[in-house]
């Protein structure tokens, strides 16, 4: 942002760690080769990581997919993906009712994109507050960190996987206080310790030790109950 604020706020470029002992790690990914997400251990500031970039997450506003959902959803029914969509309108013969409605359900995504992107713009500089919603845009590979709802974490199947995935409604993260010396309402400051639950499986943001390589970078996954 133009002027320094010691609060966090909308178009903001972040990183996240994670403390314990003497070691601070962030949360970190390629999100190209691999878009998993782990914890990298450095001895010093977040700029001493190898790749910095694989740490830096823009602060979002959250956005509304529900034309997206409608439209890959359709795309899903006709046994089709989001690459084809233009051959199956032009190419199929005779243009049937269903094409139609692919048709305009793809103007109805491609309008929400824009508008998405015009809410982005205007909400730059708002401050976030504890009990607001908000995504995570990782600079480097424009993805956003994202909870699996159907893919079980690596080190404790009982978790999430989280990984970066294209924008939807699965990378919203509500900003929770780490302790109750906060409450929801209150602006957060740059240094406070969060907790970031996601809104649409209701798992927290979880750091797993990896079992049994103590030269493995610990995993970060989401869990149901924030320990």
């Amino acid at each position: 942002m133009s002027d320094p604020s010691p609060y966090l706020r909308v178009g903001d470029r972040v990183s996240f760690s994670f403390e314990r002992e003497n070691e601070k790690g962030f949360i970190a990914s390629n999100g190209f080769s691999s878009k998993q997400v782990n914890l990298r251990f450095v001895p010093g500031k977040a700029e001493s990581i190898p790749n910095f970039q694989d740490a830096v997450f823009e602060v979002h506003v959250l956005k509304n997919y529900s034309a997206l959902s409608a439209y890959y959803h359709a795309l899903e029914k006709l046994n089709t993906n989001r690459a084809s969509v233009s051959s199956l309108i032009t190419n199929r013969p005779g243009y049937r009712e269903e094409d139609q409605q692919i048709s305009e359900l793809k103007r109805k995504f491609e309008a929400e994109v824009k508008y998405n992107e015009g809410l982005q713009e205007r909400s730059l500089g708002q401050y976030v507050c504890y009990g607001h919603v908000i995504e995570l845009h990782h600079v480097k590979s424009q993805k956003y960190l994202t909870v699996m709802p159907s893919i079980a974490a690596e080190e404790n199947s009982e978790a999430l996987m989280v990984r970066l995935e294209e924008q939807s409604d699965l990378s919203w993260f509500k900003v929770l206080p780490r302790y109750k010396l906060h409450t929801e309402g209150e602006r957060v400051h740059v240094d406070d310790q969060v907790v970031l639950l996601n809104l649409r499986t209701q798992h927290f943001i979880n750091c797993e030790q990896p079992r049994g390589s103590s030269g493995a970078s610990p995993e970060i996954n989401a869990i149901q109950s924030n320990l």
